[in-house]
C-alpha cells in the first residue's frame, strides 16, 4: 500500500517535472495563441499599396501585390498568379478588394472561398479584410452604407475564409487625404489589426482558424513609429510635391493613389510638358509670364524653366509664383507687328488647345497664329475678327474669296487707316 502511494508521489513529480522543463523550452503553448506565420502575403487595390508605402511593417517577410484602381479582374487575371507564386507552407493570405467595384461582391465571396480551400490543402490560410469607410464629404464614388452591405455579405459568406471587420475597429477614429485613402496613422492602425488579429494576439482572444464566420475588432496596444517618406529623387524633385501635384491636379488622385514615384514620374515625363503644378512655391506658368527675357532665352522649352528657378532664379530672388497675366508679350514677328489684331492673353483664353499648348509660350503663340491661326480665320482681338471684316466689305470679298490672310494683310496696310469695320455688332 506504502510503495503504491510512493510510485503515485513520484509520478505526480515527474510530471511536474516534465511540464516545468517543457514550458521552459517553448514547448507548451497556449490553446489560443499561434505561432508567427512564415509570411504574410497582403493583396488589394490602391489602398493596400498606401498601407504598404506608409505602415512601419517591422516584416522582411511580408508580400504584397497590390495595383492602384484595381479590383475584381485584377485580382483573379493578375494578383492571383503572382499570389500562388509566392505560397509556401504556413502562409497566410489577405485579401483586401472591393471599394473600386463594390457591386461585384458575389463575384469576390465565391472566388475567395473557392481560392481559399484550395490553398487551405497547401497549409495556407487566407483571410478576407473588410472594405474600409471612406470621407462622403470628399469620396462621391462609394457611400458607406453600401460599404456595410458589401462587408455584411463578406461576413455571412465566409466558409473557407476568415473574415476580419478592420471597418468596425476604425469608423470612429480615422483620417483620409482625398475622402478614400487614409493618412499613415490611419493605414499604420488598420495594418497593426490585421496583423496582431492573424498572430492571434488580438482582443479578439487569437487565431480563430479558417473559415470562422466572425467580426475581428481588436484594438491595436502598439505605438508604431510611422514608415519613413518615400523619397522622390530625380532632376526635378526639388520642384516636386506629391499633395501639391495632387492638390491643383485632383483629376491624378484616382490614376496614383498614394503612389508618390509613379507621380512623380507622370511630372517628369508629362507634367512638366502640360505646365501641371506640383509645388505650393513655384508654377511653371507664373514664372513663365512674369519674366519675359526667359521666355525669349528659353523659348517653349518648359523644362529649362524648371531648371532655372532651381539653379538660379529661386536664389537670385525671383517669383516663383503669383504671375496669372503675361508681361510684354511678344506681338512682332519676322518684322510685322500684328498688335491691331492680335492680344497673347485673348489667343490663348479663347481657344482652349492653344492655351493647353502655348500657355506661357508667347513666341509660339504669336507664330502660331501668323503661320496656322490666320489662315483659318482664328480670332485674336477684341479688335478684329477677320471673318466680319469679310462680312462687312462687300469690296474685298469680290477680290479676296475666302483668303484670310489676304484680307488680314490688306488690314493692316491699309484697312487699319481707313477704319473698316472689323467687329460684328
Amino acid at each position: 500500500m506504502g510503495d503504491k502511494r510512493k510510485r503515485k508521489k513520484f509520478s505526480r513529480r515527474l510530471a511536474l517535472m516534465l511540464a516545468v522543463v517543457c514550458a521552459a523550452a517553448g514547448l507548451m503553448r497556449p490553446s489560443t495563441a499561434s505561432a508567427d506565420p512564415a509570411k504574410m502575403i497582403f493583396s488589394g487595390d490602391s489602398r493596400t499599396v498606401g498601407m504598404n508605402m506608409y505602415a512601419n511593417t517591422g516584416n522582411d517577410n511580408d508580400e504584397w501585390v497590390a495595383k492602384v484602381g484595381m479590383g475584381y479582374s485584377y485580382f483573379t487575371n493578375e494578383a492571383m498568379p503572382e499570389i500562388e507564386a509566392k505560397l509556401e507552407q504556413g502562409a497566410v493570405v489577405i485579401l483586401n478588394y472591393g471599394v473600386n467595384d463594390i457591386a461585384d461582391i458575389d463575384l469576390y465571396v465565391n472566388t475567395y472561398n473557392e481560392k481559399a480551400e484550395q490553398w487551405k490543402s497547401m497549409g495556407v490560410r487566407t483571410y478576407v479584410v473588410s472594405v474600409n469607410p471612406v470621407d462622403e464629404a470628399q469620396c462621391t464614388t462609394v457611400k458607406n452604407s453600401e460599404i456595410r452591405k458589401f462587408n455584411d455579405k463578406l461576413r455571412k459568406s465566409a466558409r473557407n475564409y476568415t473574415y476580419i471587420d478592420t471597418y468596425s475597429a476604425i469608423i470612429d477614429n480615422y483620417a483620409t487625404v482625398d475622402g478614400l485613402h487614409f493618412d499613415v496613422a490611419t493605414y499604420q492602425r488598420i495594418y497593426d489589426i490585421i496583423v496582431q488579429y492573424v498572430k492571434g494576439m488580438s482582443s479578439a482572444g487569437g487565431e480563430s482558424g479558417s473559415g470562422a464566420n466572425t467580426n475581428a475588432t481588436p484594438t491595436p496596444t502598439l505605438t508604431p513609429t510611422p514608415k519613413p517618406e518615400v523619397e522622390i529623387t530625380g532632376e526635378f524633385a526639388s520642384v516636386f510635391d506629391f499633395d501639391a501635384y495632387m492638390k491643383y491636379n485632383p483629376e491624378l488622385k484616382a490614376k496614383f493613389g498614394m503612389d508618390k514615384q509613379a507621380a512623380y514620374e507622370d511630372f517628369v515625363d508629362n507634367g512638366m510638358t502640360m505646365r501641371r503644378r506640383a509645388s505650393e512655391e513655384f508654377d511653371v506658368c507664373s514664372y513663365m509670364n512674369e519674366y519675359p527675357e526667359l521666355r525669349r532665352k528659353y523659348k517653349g522649352d518648359v523644362a529649362e524653366f524648371y531648371r532655372d528657378w532651381m539653379n538660379e532664379g529661386k536664389e537670385a530672388g525671383r517669383h516663383g509664383t503669383g504671375c496669372d497675366k503675361m508681361v510684354d508679350p511678344l506681338t512682332e514677328y519676322n518684322g510685322v507687328d500684328y498688335s491691331a489684331i492680335y492680344n497673347y492673353d485673348y489667343y490663348v483664353e479663347r481657344y482652349s488647345y492653344i492655351k493647353d499648348r502655348y500657355a506661357g509660350d508667347d513666341e509660339g503663340a504669336l507664330e502660331q497664329f501668323v503661320n496656322y491661326g490666320i489662315r483659318e480665320g482664328r480670332q485674336a482681338s477684341e479688335e478684329f475678327d477677320v471673318r466680319a471684316y469679310r462680312a462687312y466689305n462687300e469690296d474685298l470679298r469680290e477680290e479676296f474669296q475666302g483668303n484670310f490672310t489676304q484680307y488680314v494683310e490688306h488690314y493692316l496696310i491699309s484697312g487699319i487707316n481707313e477704319h473698316r469695320r472689323t467687329t460684328i455688332g
